[in-house]
């Protein structure tokens, strides 16, 4: 599994974005900080969330209109 797989859960990517830092580096961000980490990430999933809802739905209009007669 690739990282960026694993940060599709929440809760490992808060891992990522805050634990592991402050495990490994010493790094403590105070909470505007890590507010701004946090919309950051959200905002870059939020394609790959309306995508996985597309490919979800069933076929509506758009398949009816592609059809031709005769």
């Amino acid at each position: 599994m690739h990282i960026r797989d694993s940060m599709k859960d929440p809760s490992i990517a808060a891992f990522w974005l805050f634990t592991f830092p402050q495990v490994v580096g010493g790094l403590n961000y105070d909470d505007d900080i890590k507010k701004k980490i946090w919309w950051q990430y959200e905002e870059s999933f939020r394609y790959d969330k309306l995508r996985d809802i597309v490919a979800k739905r069933a076929p509506g209009w758009e398949l009816l209109q592609e059809v031709r007669c005769c």
